[in-house]
């Protein structure tokens, strides 16, 4: 009896180890605990350690200097701990009008408090964005946008994975829309990328997005994370807007705490296999599913917006599926314990 009580506790810290390992949280000041002095002009303001308000460098008169466009604020209504993060909808300065008119920006005067990890190159986000903006399905225009071009272009950095294979971003949030009567969301993005030798880019190896409603008490969130390359991202950026581009409300205010990057760490899982496929891609909105093993797979196809839009149990090779909204789709595929993901694009 002793010995199978040894052997009980032993596996179960064996397995206590596993999870561990597999949960490993490597986002930095994750609770916002943690928080640093900056000069800004003639001003110090508190900014998370670790994290990056969005700024923009000013020349006026010979005088240069960086100013931000939107400060994160520490706030004491947290989920847990003394701190969280909160990120508000404002009115722009003047000067920074201004200094946005000069560059050849958008002629706008309100925009989301922005905060990443590894730091925003605003000039050339705000150009390329500019030209997307009034699209309704800007979020899918976006992640087209990022799957095509070299991210070192418009991140300084971002969060080492260090061979840690993310599966989603958790935490915690409430939400106030603001101005009586908005439809408005904050956005969390998820960017993983890697730099390819061979091109000397840095290219996209999975993406996730997600969109935080109203909500007046501190309400727990999971964003998948979708990887889109065979090879495993580097390095992921994680940025979080108060609000959504296309339906920003003034005042609209995000409460955001106690983060945690979840996934495989260390552990070899097959998420892109050569034997799951589909067919044709480019689509018109039908697609079929190509396997070369019998068993059966549960199916899900994912929007841009992170949220699953069709799922399919039982599937063998030949199901099919109607796709009805142009855009890009992330089909997850899940058969004998093996996930898949695969990019489809439905024109």
């Amino acid at each position: 009896m002793r010995k199978k009580s040894i052997i009980f506790f032993t596996s179960l810290m064996m397995f206590s180890s596993i999870i561990f390992a597999q949960n490993n949280n490597l986002i930095p000041n994750s609770s916002f605990e943690n928080w640093t002095t900056q000069q800004v002009l003639f001003t110090q303001v508190e900014v998370p350690v670790g994290w990056s308000n969005i700024s923009v460098d000013i020349d006026t008169m010979g005088f240069q200097f960086s100013y931000p466009l939107s400060k994160v604020a520490k706030t004491t209504d947290a989920h847990s701990g003394s701190y969280a993060a909160r990120l508000d909808t404002k009115m722009l300065d003047t000067m920074v009008v201004m200094a946005l008119q000069a560059m050849g920006i958008a002629d706008f005067a309100m925009m989301p408090t922005i905060m990443s990890i590894g730091g925003i190159n605003i000039l050339p986000v705000a150009t390329d964005l500019f030209g997307i903006m009034s699209s309704p399905n800007y979020e899918t225009v976006l992640m087209q946008l990022m799957a095509a071009a070299d991210l070192s272009k418009y991140f300084k950095g971002g969060l080492p994975l260090n061979g840690f294979k993310p599966t989603a971003l958790e935490g915690y949030y409430k939400y106030d829309c603001g101005l009586d009567n908005a439809d408005d969301e904050a956005m969390v993005m998820l960017i993983g990328s890697v730099y390819d030798a061979a091109s000397n880019r840095r290219t996209v190896a999975g993406v996730g997005i997600g969109m935080l409603g109203e909500k007046n008490e501190y309400e727990k969130f999971t964003i998948p994370y979708f990887p889109l390359a065979a090879a495993s991202a580097d390095t992921i950026e994680v940025v979080i807007f108060s609000s959504q581009l296309l339906t920003m409300a003034l005042d609209s205010k995000l409460y955001i705490d106690d983060l945690s990057l979840v996934g495989q760490n260390g552990i070899a899982i097959p998420l892109m296999s050569s034997e799951v496929s589909c067919y044709p891609n480019p689509s018109d909105g039908n697609v079929i599913l190509s396997l070369s093993s019998a068993e059966p797979a549960e199916v899900s196809f994912y929007n841009a917006l992170g949220q699953r839009v069709l799922v399919q149990k039982a599937c063998v090779d030949g199901s099919k599926f109607a796709l009805s909204e142009p855009g890009v789709y992330m089909m997850e595929v899940i058969q004998g314990g093996v996930r898949t993901t695969k990019t489809v694009v439905i024109k």
